[in-house]
């Protein structure tokens, strides 16, 4: 009688799957504003650029969480991941600013499949683990962060040689189009990666049930009356706002202030990533148990807001580096809280249509926070946008504070048991 093969944790499937979506999203990051002002944009067609893939996601997410929730969701991440890598081969042939628009809107919209990722965390672990495993599909984000941005400074230099070497010029898909190019091929990996060896997680009764339709903003009217998920929605909306005005405006910002070009950005933007994966793969893990998901969710707005606020005054790179490892940490630490503590209060049959609804109030906060930090930075000053952001995630943290006591503290374990452990 043969063995049977030792079938990979769902748990590292959905990891690997997601690090390698990240790791192509995270190599055009921070080209994506030089690239703009390549085409003659400004910083604010920086900011509409960033909001145009927001909003794409807004439409998006509910869309594939319910649909995650109908048909399963393998074909969802599956679909998803083949629809980027078509978005990042024409982000590299774009040769103008409309074309650019084209590729971010196919970005987001076939890089709305979060909700369905985190339904698909949700299927797979235990109330207990929720937080914790959430952590572990955002230190896959943060190491994409890691990787990415410093192989996409690589291929900046490298695409010219490459070019050259098939006979190509230094410009297109050989020049800042390159890094588009490599994250297409990859996506085209990771789909034939997830093809093989990734499960469905939706159990067959929990497929398929009959829901009332509604429209989009009716979603999300609707979920905004349920009192015990509603405050962690308005966090996470808050949160996510703010950390769009850093994402936007940090390579403006460092540019101005440091003289930064692409690979140092690159390089800053791997810190960032080094500390959220280090956050929510390691660190997350250790606290929660001893914590639980209600102090998370004051502690964490509180370092990232105050991190913000550092930043927009910092003129330095290690006062700038000090804030965004502060900012790394404190959001490490309040979005697996908050996702874990929307999944722990949902229905098994809704967490895909709730996830997407939640990611969908997420997607509207990077449409407005990037065209605000945007303005604010290009028309009052480049430390205005980091002193709203700073300001709104506090406000964040006095919203936890307020109730506290309705979020689940499942993550915590008895100090004996930890002792004993």
């Amino acid at each position: 009688m043969e063995p049977k093969k030792k079938k990979l944790s769902p748990m590292l499937v959905i990891f690997i799957t997601v690090f390698i979506d990240l790791l192509g999203f995270g190599i055009v990051l921070p080209l994506s504003p030089y690239y703009t002002e390549h085409f003659g944009g400004t910083a604010l067609s920086v900011g509409l650029l960033s909001a145009t893939y927001s909003c794409m996601q807004f439409i998006f997410a509910p869309v594939w969480g319910r649909l995650s929730d109908k048909v399963g969701r393998r074909p969802i991440i599956l679909m998803s991941i083949l629809g980027g890598a078509v978005s990042f081969i024409l982000f590299a042939a774009a040769n103008s600013l409309a074309m650019l628009f084209v590729t971010r809107t196919l970005q987001g919209i076939f890089g709305a499949n979060i909700s369905a990722t985190q339904a698909y965390v949700a299927d797979v672990t235990t109330k207990e683990n929720r937080s914790k495993s959430m952590g572990i599909i955002g230190a896959a984000f943060g190491l994409g962060f890691v990787f990415g941005p410093f192989i996409g400074a690589k291929l900046i230099e490298y695409g010219p040689a490459v070019g050259h070497f098939f006979g190509y010029g230094s410009e297109g898909v050989f020049g800042m189009g390159f890094p588009g190019l490599v994250s297409g091929f990859m996506c085209l990996c990771n789909f034939v990666l997830a093809y093989f060896i990734l499960p469905e997680s939706l159990k067959p009764e929990n497929r398929g049930v009959k829901k009332e339709k509604t429209s989009r903003f009716s979603g999300i009217f609707k979920a905004f009356q349920n009192p015990k998920t509603n405050w962690l929605m308005w966090i996470f909306f808050l949160a996510t706002f703010a950390m769009t005005n850093m994402e936007v405006t940090l390579a403006l910002l460092t540019e101005r202030r440091l003289g930064f070009g692409v690979r140092q950005t690159g390089e800053l933007f791997g810190f960032i990533g080094v500390i959220i994966a280090f956050t929510q793969g390691f660190l997350i893990r250790k606290l929660l148990p001893r914590w639980g998901e209600r102090k998370i969710l004051v502690i964490g707005p509180i370092v990232a807001g105050c991190a913000l606020l550092l930043a927009a005054g910092a003129g330095t790179l290690p006062l700038i580096m000090l804030s965004m490892a502060l900012l790394a940490v404190g959001s490490g630490l309040s979005n697996p809280a908050i996702l874990g503590g929307v999944s722990q209060l949902t229905d098994p049959s809704e967490q895909g249509e709730v996830m997407g609804v939640t990611q969908s109030l997420g997607s509207l906060a990077r449409m407005m926070g990037p065209i605000i930090g945007g303005f604010l930075f290009s028309r009052v000053g480049p430390g205005v946008p980091y002193v709203l952001a700073g300001s709104v995630m506090l406000i964040s943290a006095i919203i936890a504070i307020r109730n506290i006591s309705k979020v689940p503290d499942h993550g915590k374990v008895d100090p004996g048991a930890i002792v004993a452990h």
